[in-house]
């Protein structure tokens, strides 16, 4: 459609904008994180709004490494704004970590200083999402090749007694 204009300002722009939301890129967070923060520092390529369903809700994953087991969701107002809608992220989060993902639940803070790095940190500085989730690449061998309730059974010895 794009190429039936004559006259279009921004055609390349857009042209890879619409690539972008083809790929799953539904929102202005989720596009600035893809070319902002994924893209330039040579993360992997994330699958996009996978639909996930835990106890009896569903919710489509922002970001899924699924070779990391790490999901990055990107909160932004939509979605987010609301007492019931926290409480749902956070069971999402929690039910990933007992499955042995980690959640990495980020704002327009952190996909937007310096795209991705610490606040306060020089522009060029390495981007704190990427570490932690290229960190991930590398899971310890006691915890690599265990089930998902293995590992859930692991993090409940390691916590502490109540007092």
């Amino acid at each position: 459609m794009l190429s039936q204009r004559v006259r279009l300002p921004r055609r390349s722009f857009l042209a890879e904008l619409l690539v972008d939301v083809a790929e799953g890129a539904y929102s202005v967070l989720e596009h600035r994180y893809l070319t902002g923060v994924e893209r330039p520092h040579g993360l992997p390529t994330g699958k996009r709004q996978r639909l996930v369903h835990v106890g009896r809700t569903s919710a489509y994953r922002d970001v899924e490494y699924l070779q990391l087991d790490t999901v990055v969701e990107l909160d932004g107002r939509l979605g987010h704004d609301g007492t019931q809608d926290r409480w749902d992220d956070l069971d999402r989060d929690i039910a990933g970590i007992v499955g042995g993902t980690v959640t990495l639940r980020l704002g327009w803070r952190q996909v937007l200083s310096r795209a991705g790095s610490p606040p306060r940190s020089p522009p060029c500085s390495p981007p704190a999402v990427a570490p932690a989730i290229c960190c991930r690449a590398r899971p310890p061998a006691s915890r690599s090749n265990r089930s998902g309730e293995d590992r859930a059974h692991l993090l409940l010895e390691e916590l502490p007694e109540p007092g």
